[in-house]
This record gives C-alpha cells, sequence and structure tokens, in this order.
C-alpha cells in the first residue's frame, strides 16, 4: 500500500507537533491581518464622520483545515486518532504558542476554545477544522534572551514590548531611549511585562508597588540602555502583523 508523505504540513500548539496525532494539513491558513481597533464619531452638520484609530488591534481567527488517520490505515483507528487529538486541544488553557512549519520565522499566541467538528470516513479517516483565537501580533523568532543589553535596535515597523528581568538590591533604576523605570526595595530580581503591564517576582507575586515609571518600549530604531544598580535580561518580543 503507498505510504501517505506525513511532512506536508506541520503545525504545534502548547508543546505538541500535530504530526503525533497523524494529522495532516489539507488547508492552509488564510493570510488575512486582524481589525485595527478604532472609534467613529459622528457630528451632527458636518460632512464625514471623525476617525480616531489606536495603536492597537483585535484577535483573529486561524484556521487549519485537516484530515487524519492511522498511519496503519488498515487499522481502522480514527476514532481513537479523535480522542487523543481532543484531549490535546480541549485541555490546553489561556494563550498558548502556536507556529507551523509555512512561515517558520514566527509564532503567535493563540487559544482554543473548540467546537471541534469532525468528520468521520469509515471509521479510517477524519476531517476537521481546527481553528485557535490567537493574538494579532505575529512574533519574530527566535525571541532569546539578551543578556546585560546597552543598545537594542528594533529593524521592524512596530514598537515591542519586552518582557524585562531585573536583577539587584535596594533601589535600583534603568533607562531604554529615554524612559526611565525604578525598582524601590529590590530584594533580588523582579520581572516586568510591557505587555501585560505587571510587575512581580513569580506570577503570584505581585510587586507593581515597587515600581515606579512607565512601562518602557523597544521604540522603533535605536534603543539605548543605562543601568543603576542592576543588571538586566530583556526578551524584545518583536513583532509584526
Amino acid at each position: 500500500m503507498r505510504k501517505i508523505n506525513r511532512d506536508l504540513g506541520i503545525f504545534t500548539f502548547n508543546g505538541k507537533s500535530s504530526k503525533d496525532f497523524d494529522i495532516i494539513v489539507e488547508k492552509l491558513p488564510s493570510l488575512d491581518r486582524p481589525q485595527r481597533q478604532y472609534d467613529v464619531y459622528h457630528v451632527p452638520g458636518r460632512n464625514g464622520d471623525i476617525v480616531e484609530q489606536y495603536n492597537a488591534y483585535n484577535d483573529i481567527t486561524i484556521t487549519y483545515e485537516v484530515w487524519f488517520a492511522d498511519n496503519d490505515i488498515n487499522s481502522m483507528n480514527a476514532q481513537m486518532l479523535a480522542r487523543q487529538i481532543s484531549a490535546w486541544l480541549f485541555t490546553s488553557t489561556g494563550y498558548c504558542r502556536l507556529e507551523d512549519d509555512f512561515e517558520p520565522d514566527i509564532y503567535r499566541l493563540g487559544y482554543f476554545v473548540g467546537d471541534l467538528a469532525i468528520e468521520n470516513l469509515l471509521t479510517a479517516y477524519g476531517r476537521a477544522k481546527i481553528s485557535f483565537v490567537c493574538r494579532p501580533e505575529r512574533y519574530f523568532k527566535p525571541n532569546d534572551w539578551i543578556n546585560s543589553p546597552s543598545y537594542i535596535y528594533n529593524s521592524h515597523s512596530f514598537e515591542a514590548k519586552p518582557l524585562i528581568k531585573v536583577e539587584g538590591s535596594g533601589d535600583v533604576s534603568f533607562s531604554i531611549q529615554g524612559q526611565t523605570v525604578q525598582i524601590n526595595d529590590l530584594v533580588d530580581y523582579v520581572y516586568l511585562n510591557c505587555d501585560t503591564q505587571d510587575c512581580y517576582r513569580q506570577l503570584s507575586e505581585n510587586r507593581n508597588n515597587l515600581m515606579v515609571g512607565d512601562f518602557p518600549v523597544l521604540k522603533i530604531g535605536d534603543n539605548n540602555i543605562s543601568t543603576t544598580d542592576c543588571t538586566l535580561q530583556i526578551q524584545p518580543n518583536f513583532w509584526t502583523l
């Protein structure tokens, strides 16, 4: 019997690969982009509307049209694979990393809520649409941590909201391209999530009360970095749409 090529397309969600479940991607996600957030104001007696646009974007749905069959097609094992696929998707919680080999240089953050309608073909094959609700950002890989940076260049079209680890003790401060942040009474370290605007030691240990200043961004172009009595590690989170 002719063997199925299972390397035609692979996506990974929450650390597990579609290949682990004998999934074949039949149709790729569309190339849609998210909607920009905006408000429209109607002024009586005035021609046209007043449009206020924001530097923020809505979530977007990414859909993979797939089919699956056990590697031994004669085993008639589609039901078992359907259960395994359902467990993989429905046991995920919140935004998880989503990536595929169609765009190998980027990843998304998405969540799965279903539904999951699986077409049963003679108990040997299954066909379904697997949809993820994703944040609008398409993050660039590898997005590694940068240790003790004095300069970061943002070559992309959008300001990035980094994750920053600040290490030190006492009253410390740092500056990113003129954006100064002070951390008071630092014991050992804190994280600054500039996207969610949270300062914490562990996720359950809020430290927002220790922080003075706004959460910085990595501006487009040059970002000079200086520190006082602390060291930094920065995960830049560069992205595009």
